[in-house]
């Protein structure tokens, strides 16, 4: 036990690997690793931004994925790097006596890791950066877009007008470097994201005066209701935002959760935090920690025990690597798969989420 606290960033650090190890084919680690493995054939393809410029799907991260595939290197072990680190470096700077935020760190790194995506990682970085106020983590606003909405809206909030500079800074150099060096294909591919983010934010804002002068003209005795209204105004005419919402609306709520408790446990609340601490048990984080560990072991029972399943332990112990697996965690510097990534892609999805 002495050994745990005494290493506790570590532990906790592993214990989110271990979770996100536990992510069946279907999840959206390995759709990323299957599509940067092909990285030629253009699985994920860029976003035309206002008619302008091109900006990869996962902006920087793209090019961590793309960087990893070409040396051959699994993304694997790219993904558990960006997990552990920010991860290590939160806990560590965090007082074990701070139990309440120490838990609400563990618990939102967990749920984070669990259902890793771009965002995810992003948000895991904007945690690190809140927690630590290490500059470097700003770079995690360009692993996603709506993670950089997320570091935005936190140096407005809070009034940090020089992390609002840096971040404007990043991705205009970023998009400069890209424009200007790097090439990514401008296609968008087929799914849920806008076909051309300056057009969807444009049509927004015109349907939105439209309906403005619509709303003006309706009369006292008009049979539309003002709720009925609202209702169809927010669903014609604000796509893009609840577009954004419908993505990832848990990773949404645990980033602003997170930057509100932030906020507030600073403030006037500090005092009432500090009063529960204080009485809760010191072997409080022993409990928790041994709960947090048996919910793992339950949750990775579950998912071998299921009537399809394939992840990390699964392949391992009863040495049945898929190709999907294969591609991920164990083929170094060899890419021997040839095959087409939308068809692997699909394959797996279907028999595994």
């Amino acid at each position: 036990m002495n050994f745990i606290l005494k290493n506790y960033s570590v532990y906790v650090s592993i214990i989110c690997v271990m979770y996100f190890l536990n992510d069946t084919t279907g999840f959206d680690f390995y759709a990323h690793s299957i599509g940067y493995y092909f990285y030629d054939q253009d699985l994920f393809k860029s976003n035309v931004v206002f008619g302008y410029f091109t900006i990869p799907r996962y902006l920087l991260l793209s090019y961590i994925y793309i960087f990893f595939s070409v040396v051959g290197i699994p993304l694997g072990y790219a993904a558990i790097a960006l997990i552990f680190y920010p991860i290590y470096r939160s806990i560590d700077t965090l007082n074990r006596e701070n139990k309440i935020e120490l838990t609400l760190l563990i618990i939102s790194f967990i749920y984070l890791s669990i259902f890793y995506s771009a965002f995810s990682i992003s948000i895991i970085w904007f945690m690190a950066f809140v927690t630590t106020q290490k500059r470097f983590f700003l770079l995690g606003a360009l692993f996603s877009p709506f993670g950089y909405l997320v570091f935005l809206t936190y140096a407005v909030v809070t009034l940090k007008p020089k992390v609002l500079l840096l971040l404007i800074i990043i991705l205009s150099t970023f998009i400069l470097v890209n424009e200007t060096f790097l090439s990514v294909n401008t296609t968008m591919v087929a799914g849920n994201n806008p076909e051309n983010i300056g057009r969807t934010i444009g049509k927004t804002i015109i349907n939105l005066g439209s309906s403005i002068s619509a709303g003006s003209s309706i009369s006292a005795g008009s049979s539309i209701s003002a709720g009925s209204f609202i209702s169809n105004f927010i669903k014609e005419h604000f796509n893009f935002a609840l577009y954004l919402i419908k993505l990832k609306p848990w990773q949404f709520l645990v980033a602003f959760g997170f930057m509100a408790f932030h906020i507030i446990s600073k403030g006037f609340s500090s005092p009432i935090l500090k009063k529960i601490n204080n009485h809760l048990p010191g072997y409080y984080l022993l409990c928790f920690d041994a709960l947090v560990f048996l919910t793992l072991v339950l949750l990775g029972a579950y998912v071998i025990n299921m009537d399809s399943p394939m992840n990390f332990y699964y392949a391992v112990i009863m040495q049945d690597i898929s190709t999907t697996i294969n591609i991920s965690w164990f083929d170094f510097f060899s890419k021997d798969v040839n095959m087409d990534a939308s068809i692997l892609l699909n394959d797996e999805r279907k028999l595994f989420k």
